[in-house]
């Protein structure tokens, strides 16, 4: 995986604090309604070597540190640095490097991994072309007889979720409608997500379970906050120059009256989808 960063716009999402913040609190919520870091199905032994892709703040890797032997050596790649931590401050089992996920494997990590682990990519795979290069890479890391655990959320299932019948979220469903409308004329496809098992068995990989998770509702009000949060970013990202056109300050007064209608009990969630798969032997 080279490191040939792509820029802000094709992320789509800001890197700087704010976001860091976010992206922290969108992998303790996964956790909490998960109820996992690593699945469970993955056997646990000494000395595993495991790469988390798409590492972001490098969460993941800090945390699962805790829960495995100190013989792990945990892997954590992202095609931007910008929100690791500092070296100094990683637990000594974890490195973060950058690398792009999409950019073809050196050789001197082909078949290194016991288990590969990446979560919230929809962000990032903009095309079927896409999708089967990372698929393909992915594979690639794998050693013979290793685990790949891939976490995502379904776009195609975002919907507005009111607490009572009685409250009412035009501004959501505007919201909704726009949304839709901006993917469509990009072209935006999720289907993938749905299809991830279908993806696996592709890659000659076995399915050993795969499975779609509401939010719960306890986690609805903490998940629509940092769902808001992502929104946000994305009109100063994505919407006009650097955000700051007519465009972005819409949105952005939208997502004011959204925030307003969510006090009053109204959520914005979308199903997590979870796959996992073991390369043969």
């Amino acid at each position: 995986m080279a490191t040939d960063p792509r820029n802000s716009y094709q992320y789509g999402l800001s890197r700087a604090f704010a976001a860091s913040v976010r992206l922290n609190c969108q992998h303790l919520l996964w956790k909490a309604n998960t109820g996992y870091l690593l699945h469970p199905g993955i056997p646990v032994t000494d000395g595993l070597c495991i790469a988390d892709i798409g590492t972001g703040t490098g969460m993941w890797p800090i945390e699962v540190s805790k829960t495995l032997p100190p013989s792990t050596q945990l892997d954590g790649f992202d095609i931007s640095g910008d929100q690791f931590p500092p070296p100094e401050w990683l637990p000594a089992n974890v490195r973060l490097s950058t690398a792009d996920a999409f950019a073809p494997i050196p050789e001197h990590m082909v078949g290194k991994y016991d288990v590969v682990h990446l979560r919230m990519m929809v962000i990032v795979v903009k095309s079927p072309e896409d999708l089967e290069t990372l698929m393909g890479n992915l594979v690639l890391l794998l050693k013979p007889g290793g685990y790949l655990q891939w976490s995502d959320c379904d776009p195609a299932s975002l919907a507005a979720i009111p607490s009572r019948p009685d409250v009412a979220h035009p501004a959501t469903s505007q919201l909704l409608n726009q949304m839709l409308a901006m993917n469509t004329a990009r072209g935006s496809d999720w289907s993938w997500v749905s299809a991830l098992p279908a993806l696996f068995t592709r890659a000659a990989l076995t399915v050993l379970t795969s499975a779609r998770l509401p939010i719960a509702p306890e986690l609805r009000a903490s998940w629509t906050n940092n769902q808001l949060l992502a929104f946000e970013e994305m009109s100063y990202v994505m919407m006009g120059p650097a955000g700051g056109g007519e465009v972005g300050g819409g949105y952005r007064r939208l997502l004011a009256e959204v925030e307003q209608e969510t006090r009053a009990g109204v959520g914005l969630c979308m199903e997590m989808v979870v796959c996992v798969g073991r390369k043969g032997v």
